[in-house]
């Protein structure tokens, strides 16, 4: 075994070189999620873990402000292409140096790995338990659109092809922008979504740097409905290496089926762009109360394959772990979710 080392790394393209070999690949690991948080004020590390020279893992590790105590949070990651205890050992010794110096309560995870039992026992082996709260996207659907058109049609419920060739025939326009202004559009729409799904927004500033994070590399796109001259539904789209995100969307209540011509529209486009994989960013639950139920069907529609990857998981630092852990459980279900 050769000498293992922790080290900054500061070149983008060897970050996103490694973060891509780990597929399909997830934005919360590209270079750009790190620009995001730090622009919203968390400070994110990135770090390279070298056996000799070799680079044999990643981990962007974003020191993470919150009322309820502060963390380390690896979103994505840490990401190794083989699960030697070697490097797990030396990258948390690592990261727990790191919460100790800065007083932080806990460090969470959510590496890219399949959820095994190997994996999470492996994990269990270095301390760590199973986080109170599901990181995003645990659970998600993603729809192989390497396929044609007309297999990805053929593959649809067929109640969403047809709303699909609805809109068309009802005249829904889709303008594709990359224009910041164009998301003031997506706010107002955004209102009616949060009203009839009750959740708790993220605020202004959070979208405009996101997207004007990945627009800045041409991964960002706006997509706005319009139907007889009114916007009625609007989506942003991320990507990323071989995929492309579902990560926003918002519309008004209306009969007019703009949400599903909005989302074929982004996948031809993500088919343009030679993406493998699109990604409709979680919201993907098996139980009729769960809230995200309606958008489950919504999006299971379109076909595609039911993608998991390992829960988070935490390592206490803090004896204050306990009651924060207890505080984010009991707010998790007050909210309608589960585990």
């Amino acid at each position: 075994m050769g000498k293992i080392t922790i080290k900054g790394i500061k070149n983008q393209k060897a970050w996103d070189n490694f973060s891509q070999k780990i597929s399909p690949n997830n934005f919360l690991s590209s270079w750009q999620w790190a620009d995001f948080n730090n622009l919203m004020g968390d400070e994110t590390l990135r770090f390279g873990i070298y056996e000799d020279s070799k680079l044999v893992g990643i981990c962007s590790a974003i020191v993470t402000k919150s009322r309820k105590g502060n963390f380390l949070l690896s979103p994505a990651g840490p990401l190794f292409l083989i699960n030697k205890k070697s490097y797990w050992n030396k990258l948390i010794i690592h990261l727990t140096n790191i919460s100790k110096t800065e007083k932080l309560k806990f460090i969470r995870i959510r590496p890219l790995f399949e959820n095994t039992k190997k994996n999470r026992e492996l994990l269990k082996s270095f301390g760590f338990i199973g986080a109170p709260v599901r990181a995003p996207a645990e659970v998600t659907q993603i729809l192989d659109i390497k396929k044609t058109e007309e297999e990805l049609l053929a593959q649809m419920r067929k109640t969403t092809r047809y709303l699909i060739k609805k809109a068309q025939k009802d005249g829904v326009q889709i303008k594709i922008s990359t224009k910041t202004p164009d998301l003031e559009m997506y706010h107002k729409l955004e209102k009616n979504t949060v009203a009839k799904h009750k959740f708790t927004p993220f605020s202004k500033k959070y979208i405009k740097n996101q997207f004007e994070v990945f627009n800045k590399t041409n991964d960002a796109l706006i997509l706005l409905a319009k139907y007889k001259g009114k916007i009625i539904s609007s989506s942003i789209i991320t990507f990323y290496g071989d995929s492309a995100f579902y990560n926003h969307g918002a519309s008004i209540n209306t009969k007019i089926p703009a949400s599903y011509r909005i989302q074929w529209e982004a996948i031809l486009e993500a088919k343009r762009r030679g993406k493998k994989f699109y990604n409709f960013w979680g919201g993907i639950t098996e139980n009729p109360k769960d809230p995200w139920y309606g958008i489950t069907l919504f999006k299971t529609g379109f076909g595609g394959q039911k993608f998991e990857t390992i829960h988070a998981y935490d390592l206490p630092i803090s004896r204050l772990y306990k009651p924060i852990a207890a505080f984010e459980s009991f707010r998790y279900k007050l909210r309608g979710h589960s585990l």
